[in-house]
């Protein structure tokens, strides 16, 4: 059939391109709301389904599954992440009042897939127990050990950015982990575990971390007069101080946004490593509001492994190539 999808005898949704019709795939039927007709697909993190409060038959209604989870910012649950894309009918009240208190009482097929409704999405305003600074641990300890096998000096880690390391701790994600705190507007806002794969670090951010509107090191590097915006964390600490890095890839609107209103009287050099893809929509976002104060710099293969002097250099030669002359200094205070 070219119609998918497509409901069988057996009550299973079958999904089948017409291209190639016996390739089928069967999906299992969870029961929603009060609608017998109505069968639920799952997309990732999402479910479709047909709205119960029109007349929708083409799977309209999408529910994140965080849908109904508390959020310690409004102090209560969250109800807006469930859309109608058929007729709008949740921008009304009393019909999100509705779906919320069917899917609260475990009529809803959240439950049915095991996603329970209630469950605390807390904001992490503080480090994990058992955190301890790189400069606090010894010489010969694993984290500092882990971070020279790495080109990290761990001194200039826990000195400049406050990295340090997590032993034993409440926070699953942070035991036996190196954590960098992410420091916003003055205040800890969450906080990094470091695991190396491949020689490469990765960043697992603290669970209910917002990263949308954060950009890492950004209190710092306001200090300077050139700012320098890289990839991620750690291309920060090869840099220094003066480097942030937007903690979604690729970057969002509001950390665009954020970086903009720090750095619009200011030279801002965007940085991309060797072989690493450009972020071709940050580039042009800030290329529109900051020129001629910004540049877009592409490092050579010799940047891998060169230490913080090295790379300081290249990227001032590359930036002074394209006509912008840039410094990794603070700003000298106006003399009264």
């Amino acid at each position: 059939s070219s119609t998918w999808p497509s409901v069988a005898r057996d009550g299973s949704l079958i999904w089948c391109k017409p291209a190639s019709p016996k390739q089928v795939w069967r999906l299992p039927v969870l029961n929603i709301l009060c609608a017998p007709l109505s069968k639920v697909i799952r997309y990732g993190e999402g479910y479709s389904t047909c709205c119960p409060f029109c007349r929708d038959r083409g799977f309209n209604l999408n529910v994140n599954h965080r849908y109904g989870t508390v959020d310690e910012r409004l102090g209560g649950p969250l109800p807006f992440l469930a859309t109608c894309f058929a007729h709008r009918c949740l921008t009304d009240r009393s019909n999100r009042a509705e779906l919320f208190a069917r899917l609260d009482r475990g009529l809803g097929y959240l439950a049915t897939a095991r996603i329970r409704p209630g469950t605390p999405v807390s904001i992490p305003n503080q480090l994990p127990g058992g955190f301890q600074n790189l400069t606090c641990l010894p010489e010969d300890h694993v984290a500092r050990i882990r971070l020279r096998d790495h080109g990290f000096d761990p001194d200039k880690l826990g000195g400049e950015f406050g990295v340090g390391y997590c032993g034993e701790s409440e926070e699953p994600l942070a035991v036996e982990r190196i954590v960098a705190p992410v420091v916003q507007d003055g205040g800890v806002v969450g906080w990094l575990a470091v695991r190396f794969v491949n020689g490469e670090p990765r960043f697992l951010r603290a669970p209910g971390m917002r990263t949308t509107n954060l950009v890492y090191n950004l209190d710092q590097a306001r200090a300077y007069a050139t700012g320098f915006v890289v990839p991620s964390p750690d291309w920060v600490w090869r840099l220094g101080m003066a480097a942030m890095a937007p903690l979604t890839q690729p970057a969002s609107d509001m950390s665009e946004r954020r970086i903009h209103a720090t750095f619009q009287r200011k030279k801002l050099v965007l940085v991309t490593p060797p072989a690493a893809k450009i972020d071709r929509a940050l580039e042009s976002s800030l290329r529109g509001g900051l020129r001629p104060q910004f540049r877009s710099v592409i490092l050579p293969s010799s940047a891998v492994g060169a230490n913080r002097k090295a790379l300081r250099r290249l990227v001032s030669t590359g930036a002074a190539e394209k006509g912008l002359n840039v410094k990794f200094t603070k700003p000298e205070p106006d003399s009264k």
